[in-house]
């Protein structure tokens, strides 16, 4: 988070609720390059996937939501 704070991505402000604590949020500078990284992601999506049927894919999805649900 050091690093993103110092590429202007990230700030830092203490939790009003708890001193322990920070809040975090994006910076206009990270803001501007969202649009960027979910096209990024949506393109390695699709290579990841480009060999498996619109069933496989579906039954992917699947799985990791049960994964991810495990986990919480």
């Amino acid at each position: 988070m050091a690093r993103m704070e110092r590429d202007d991505l990230i700030k830092r402000e203490p939790d009003p609720r708890d001193k322990r604590s920070s809040l975090v949020s994006l910076t206009q500078a990270a803001l501007a390059r969202l649009p960027a990284g979910r096209a990024f992601c949506a393109r390695a999506i699709r290579d990841m996937t480009k060999g498996l049927s619109r069933e496989e894919v579906d039954t992917l999805v699947s799985l990791l939501d049960n994964v991810e649900a495990l986990e919480a």
